[in-house]
């Protein structure tokens, strides 16, 4: 699932405090009688538009993910025939960079399915975790050091 990168890099207006330190603005008769504003405040900075358009991809993202993680809670809760959850959001234990689970279930042909809890995910991906099933364990190596805490579902499909 990928998921498009969001803009990181919106600005805010920033008023030239040299010329006034608060916005300017004329105010211009039109020809139905009414009265329209126009900005002329002196800005150091021009900040960016936010409206609809950016709310919308926003709240698309953030809707790609919440059933991002809906599938993966119906992979974990679908676990079938000799198929097992080994871990349920935990908290993996690296040492040397590598975090081993044992569990006499596993065999060398299973398949592991890991899922990282979303507030571990970036972590994950910096370290750069790879997956291997031996007969009676499964090891998750990380090519660098972890940052901080990774936690993770770990479903095991016995093939």
């Amino acid at each position: 699932m990928a998921i498009e990168k969001l803009p990181v890099n919106f600005k805010d207006d920033v008023i030239d405090t040299s010329v006034s330190d608060k916005r300017r603005y004329n105010i211009i008769e039109n020809e139905d009688g009414t009265k329209s504003l126009e900005d002329v405040t002196t800005y150091s900075q021009i900040g960016s538009n936010f409206g609809a358009e950016q709310v919308n991809q926003t709240n698309g993202a953030v809707n790609s993910l919440i059933n991002g993680f809906s599938e993966i809670e119906n992979s974990v809760k679908e676990v079938k025939g000799k198929d097992f959850v080994l871990a349920n959001q935990e908290i993996l234990t690296f040492t040397n960079r590598i975090a081993s689970m044992a569990d006499e279930r596993i065999t060398a042909d299973s398949l592991a399915d890991v899922y990282f809890t979303s507030d571990t995910t970036l972590a994950a991906e910096k370290a750069v975790i790879t997956v291997e099933t031996y007969s009676g364990r499964v090891d998750l190596t990380a090519e660098r050091e972890p940052e901080g805490e990774i936690k993770a579902s770990i479903v095991i499909r016995v093939v």
